[in-house]
């Protein structure tokens, strides 16, 4: 298998190494590696039209790919594709396959994802599944007793979600506000700065794959880096890129530099 089968960064390569394997195993997984690799390259110029392809390969039998489309997926859907992460209530799924995808639907910065996170926690009732739903949430819209251990089995989720329906549905969001870049990139410089001036790993959650993800460009540093003079001057540089690069909306969602719609 090609080592950029999948792309330049930030999707390089893939981040399953079984598909790797795979791409050597049945015509049928050939297939499915070659079709990811068509949609993923469309993806990247803003041909958005073949979600419904992606939405398909979500219940693939091999785990690996399944992992990789919900990562895409949710990285390229518009807020009513979302339903494609509802198929996994019909694949007989181990307990970490399915915390890893309400993860991604965080990430997916949809209001539209919260009831789906709830209903996959309801349908699969495990509490291992709890603190990962309950990161996910934060990632769209944060909520006091999110953490709480009876939160997903009490009346406080229905005032959650009453809450998150008064929000302007046509916007995507992070941490509670309209999604804009430049935030991002603030908190980005902000951690940074304070790992420089600290002599201190960095702490990053999902600034930099935001920021990679949106502009099509890698972030110069990840989570647990130690930011010297050189990666500090690299934040800064990467941050006015960034700015110059793209007419940056509130509340829009992008991938490699294009409205996702």
């Amino acid at each position: 298998m090609s080592e950029n089968i999948f792309g330049n960064i930030p999707y390089k390569a893939c981040f399953y190494g079984a598909i790797a394997e795979s791409f050597y195993g049945h015509k049928s997984e050939v297939e499915e590696i070659e079709k990811l690799r068509e949609l993923l390259c469309a993806f990247k110029v803003g041909e958005f039209g073949n979600i419904q392809q992606l939405i398909l390969m979500v219940d693939s039998p091999n785990r690996d790919v399944r992992q990789y489309c919900h990562q895409l997926l949710a990285h390229v859907c518009n807020h009513d594709q979302l339903d494609g992460f509802r198929r996994i209530l019909n694949i007989d799924l181990e307990i970490d396959e399915a915390q890893r995808i309400i993860v991604r639907l965080g990430e997916t910065l949809s209001l539209n994802a919260i009831p789906i996170i709830f209903d996959i926690v309801d349908e699969l009732d495990d509490p291992e599944l709890y603190g990962y739903a309950s990161m996910a949430l934060h990632n769209i819209f944060p909520w006091d007793g999110v953490d709480d251990d009876d939160f997903f089995v009490s009346d406080k989720k229905h005032s959650y979600m009453r809450s998150a329906s008064e929000l302007d549905l046509q916007y995507y969001y992070y941490r509670g506000k309209p999604i804009f870049i430049g935030d991002v990139a603030k908190e980005l410089i902000n951690s940074a700065t304070v790992s420089y001036k600290e002599n201190k790993p960095v702490v990053l959650v999902r600034q930099a794959q935001i920021l990679s993800n949106f502009s099509g460009v890698k972030c110069p540093i990840e989570n647990a880096v130690m930011v010297g003079e050189t990666k500090i001057s690299s934040v800064m540089s990467y941050v006015k890129t960034l700015a110059r690069s793209n007419n940056w909306k509130k509340g829009v969602k992008y991938f490699y530099g294009h409205e996702v719609n």
